[in-house]
């Protein structure tokens, strides 16, 4: 008894060793940390464009938006920025020679439904995510403005308008995996409207809604351009590319460089319209 309750003990101080390396080794941000974050990240934002862009707009003022730092254990000094937005995780790390089981633990913890990983950082975490996480390599593309393409007819949409254009992206096989439900969608679109970070545009046809594509994320400079829809029987017959450059224009109008990441589906249709590849993403969606 002596003997079993003595590994017991031992086990218990491992798991509480472990969790005080957690938070020694990942912290939650707080302001003071937020120049050394903007510094460290730097001009790869392209590379964890998500995350730079949640971050500039929330920082510490959101309860579903949350910012953590990985502090090296032997010189004190940043090798890491983790962003928690609702139920999806966003890492960036510019580390070759980072000891990840800190990190594995923290995921752990959280179990995020979805994880963003900067591509150069990803090979670190790929064995440990495969067995409970479908990766997905995204490229960040930078979009070109193009006029010849667009359409004039489009609605920006309202918040009346949001709970139907949730439907309609949780109901498609791209978009499904992402998200639990179409409220949940419909909470972080009706989010970020309120907080002028992102908007949708739609188009209709005999009253129903046929295409629509939203900014997802925005600042002065920059717009993410995602959630792009066309409803199938218009498929084919080219509005699909006509609807995103007419959205992309606009932004571009408004001096602001255009980024999205495209799913496997729509490289084609990016192609199509003339893109250029800034980066490279991994999205693990949680089996």
């Amino acid at each position: 008894l002596d003997s079993e309750r003595s590994v017991h003990q031992f086990h218990d101080a491992l798991v509480s060793f472990a969790e005080r390396r957690v938070i020694n080794m990942i912290n939650i941000s707080t302001p003071k940390d937020k120049q050394a974050i903007l510094d460290y990240i730097g001009e790869r934002y392209n590379e964890c464009i998500y995350l730079y862009l949640n971050f500039c707009k929330y920082q510490y003022s959101n309860d579903k938006v949350t910012p953590y730092i990985m502090i090296s254990d032997e010189d004190d000094c940043l090798n890491g920025v983790l962003l928690k937005y609702y139920d999806c995780l966003h890492i960036f790390s510019k580390s070759n020679n980072l000891y990840v089981d800190e990190l594995i633990y923290f995921i752990k913890q959280h179990n995020p439904s979805v994880i963003y990983v900067n591509k150069t950082f990803n090979d670190k975490l790929d064995v440990y995510l495969k067995k409970n996480y479908n990766p997905h390599n995204m490229p960040v593309i930078e979009k070109q403005y193009k006029p010849e393409y667009a359409i004039s007819d489009i609605n920006l949409a309202t918040s009346k308008d949001i709970p139907e254009i949730a439907s309609l992206l949780v109901a498609d096989e791209i978009f499904k995996p992402s998200y639990k439900s179409a409220k949940e969608l419909e909470k972080q679109l009706f989010s970020r409207m309120e907080d002028g970070f992102g908007c949708t545009y739609y188009k209709k046809e005999n009253n129903k809604i046929i295409w629509t594509s939203s900014v997802v994320a925005q600042n002065e400079k920059i717009a993410i351009q995602s959630l792009s829809w066309l409803s199938p029987e218009y498929r084919g017959k080219g509005l699909g590319k006509a609807a995103v450059s007419t959205v992309t224009n606009l932004l571009i109008e408004q001096k602001k460089r255009v980024f999205a990441l495209p799913v496997e589906s729509t490289v084609g249709l990016n192609n199509a319209i003339g893109c250029i590849n800034s980066a490279e993403i991994v999205k693990w969606i949680r089996i």
